[in-house]
């Protein structure tokens, strides 16, 4: 684990202004913790500076600091009735509480609760209409046959083949129950899927096939590249969302690809990097 060091006043203003400081709590709603982790200073310091600019913390960022505070003034009984009896879970109590599901579960423990799986069936009863026979419309709005999804026994029939776990089929006029193999159009994965709908939200509409020339043309070698996010992000300092507009993706799309390649973390959060 890397140590804190302790940074003077006077210096962490210099390393955090006032302006990246409120786009951390606010826009990023980055929690003290999270923000003492990436300059690896206190998070007393966090917060004293915060105060020292005067920016008021919104609820996300002021949780960890009222949770122990919240979870003193449970009543036993209170807690009882609401997990016990009233069946809640424990993030819907942390949610009515103001606390963490995490504090909840610890004090149940402490008074001898057991504690419910988070997958219980009490919070998860299926919403399926059944239609014919085994068919039924899933609560994700799909026709279903037992586990199977419909349109993806019908695009294995069509190719006389199974499907790859990756392989996305998507319905082009977007409706979930038409199922005819004219209306269905299958991604090599869902990524490319998920960036397609992305483009269409934002631009004018092309057909899967346009966009899978536009993918191959102008995110194959840039968006699905190491190096070339790496050198736009880093060597040329980039933000994500210059980034998402060169490329015509959302900006969640850039952040995801950056952290989940690891680059987002080699830069120190500036103010650019999020405007």
């Amino acid at each position: 684990m890397e140590k804190k060091t302790r940074t003077s006043y006077v210096k962490l203003k210099e390393i955090l202004p006032k302006e990246m400081l409120y786009t951390l709590l606010w826009e990023e709603n980055l929690t003290y913790k999270k923000i003492s982790k990436i300059y690896k200073v206190g998070e007393h310091q966090i917060s004293k500076l915060a105060k020292g600019y005067n920016i008021k913390i919104n609820n996300l960022n002021i949780r960890q600091i009222r949770n122990k505070d919240n979870i003193k003034i449970f009543n036993e009984k209170e807690l009882i009735d609401l997990y016990c009896n009233q069946k809640l879970s424990l993030r819907q109590i942390a949610k009515i509480k103001n606390t963490t599901h995490g504090i909840l579960s610890k004090k149940l423990k402490q008074i001898g609760i057991e504690i419910r799986s988070a997958n219980d069936k009490l919070y998860y009863t299926r919403k399926n209409t059944y239609i014919d026979g085994d068919y039924y419309i899933s609560d994700n709005g799909y026709l279903k046959l037992g586990d199977e999804y419909v349109h993806r026994i019908i695009m294995s029939k069509h190719l006389n083949r199974e499907l790859d776990s990756d392989e996305y089929v998507h319905h082009i006029d977007f409706n979930k129950l038409n199922n005819d193999i004219n209306n269905l159009f299958l991604f090599t994965s869902n990524n490319i899927h998920l960036l397609y709908h992305g483009y269409i939200e934002n631009n004018d509409y092309i057909s899967p096939e346009e966009y899978l020339i536009y993918y191959e043309q102008n995110l194959k070698n840039t968006f699905e590249n190491y190096n070339w996010l790496y050198n736009e992000y880093i060597k040329n300092r980039l933000s994500c969302n210059e980034i998402s507009k060169e490329l015509k993706i959302s900006r969640l799309a850039v952040t995801n690809k950056l952290k989940n390649l690891g680059i987002y973390e080699l830069r120190i959060p500036t103010i650019n990097q999020y405007i």
